[in-house]
């Protein structure tokens, strides 16, 4: 019985050494951004995890935990990359496996706050695919969900995100107040988290890395809310909203950026739409005349985008706003 014992713990020994060693392996891909060969390292170390009770038991099921946690998180970040290259069955299949990794696999996971944040930023991603795919009430479904478990963490990452990525779905559904008003909401948490971060005791580092990815969206922020005062004929509005996106998108993210590309064209087109302050009295006298034809409000929303024919002379009665743009979320690696 020793012998079996003792050789039953070398077996585990080297089981460990294992583990550990695709562990270390799979995270040193992942910082190099070699994602997918990482879940193939981490998908050989969950089931060698599996398949060994013991290895899992030595620390209280946290083992299987974290491994399901890097699964997770790879598995979002290589779907975000599969759908901007337009291969959404690889992008769906993995954020599906994505959300099963983020269900309750043992009392570890249970209250792990990590959980619920990758679940949340899984079910975001799920609703970017959704509206990539023109499938918008599935697209809201998901986006709704994710903002009702980001709602129940403290200081929970990626909110902002959800909200203009709702804000995008809404508008393209017509719900133009709706939207505007998840796109504001954006905007407030934006502004508090880039604050609070220039005030916070972190390293001039970590405040620079925290300003290069929410800067860019700040602009798309500004942005969305700018569209969907366009479409609610704000338009005086919108184009202060355009112009505080294409100031932030030049002084904080880079003139080549794509955004800041993005945000430039839609401010160029508004400010050739609506132009000056006599076209946009001019367009306002037309626009109310119109709406009281139709029987309605000035500040109704637009029933026909393209707008009557007798207000082309002086820019569309309902303007082409660009569409809202999404943001696709990336969970940290550590999951914290």
């Amino acid at each position: 019985v020793s012998t079996q014992s003792t050789g039953r713990r070398l077996q585990l020994m080297a089981q460990e050494q294992t583990l550990a060693d695709h562990e270390a392996a799979a995270s040193d891909l992942a910082k190099k951004g070699q994602h997918a060969a990482a879940l193939r390292k981490w998908e050989t170390a969950l089931d060698l995890a599996t398949s060994s009770p013991e290895l899992d038991e030595v620390v209280e099921g946290s083992t299987v935990w974290r491994l399901c946690k890097q699964i997770g998180t790879s598995c979002n970040a290589i779907a975000m990359a599969s759908l901007q290259h337009a291969d959404e069955d690889k992008a769906i299949e993995l954020l599906r496996r994505a959300l099963e990794m983020s269900q309750v696999v043992n009392p570890a996971s249970e209250k792990d706050l990590s959980r619920i944040k990758l679940r949340a930023v899984t079910y975001n991603n799920i609703g970017c695919f959704y509206r990539k795919m023109d499938r918008p009430k599935e697209a809201l479904l998901h986006l709704e969900r994710a903002l009702r478990l980001l709602n129940g963490i403290p200081h929970a990452e990626h909110t902002a995100d959800t909200h203009l990525n709702i804000c995008a779905v809404l508008s393209q559904l017509g719900r133009h107040g709706q939207a505007l008003e998840h796109a504001q909401v954006a905007l407030i948490l934006l502004q508090e988290e880039l604050y609070f971060a220039h005030v916070s005791d972190e390293t001039p580092e970590e405040t620079e890395t925290v300003n290069k990815k929410r800067y860019p969206v700040l602009a798309i922020a500004y942005h969305n809310v700018g569209v969907e005062q366009e479409f609610l004929n704000r338009i005086k509005e919108c184009l202060s909203s355009y112009h505080k996106a294409v100031q932030v998108a030049e002084e904080h993210v880079g003139e080549e950026h794509p955004i800041s590309t993005a945000v430039v064209a839609s401010w160029d087109q508004a400010k050739a739409a609506w132009g000056g302050p006599a076209k946009l009295e001019l367009s306002s006298k037309c626009r109310n005349k119109a709406c009281k034809k139709r029987g309605g409000s000035k500040n109704a929303e637009p029933a026909d985008r393209r707008g009557k024919a007798s207000c082309q002379a002086i820019g569309p009665l309902n303007p082409r706003p660009a569409a809202p743009i999404g943001v696709g979320v990336q969970p940290t690696s550590s999951n914290r």
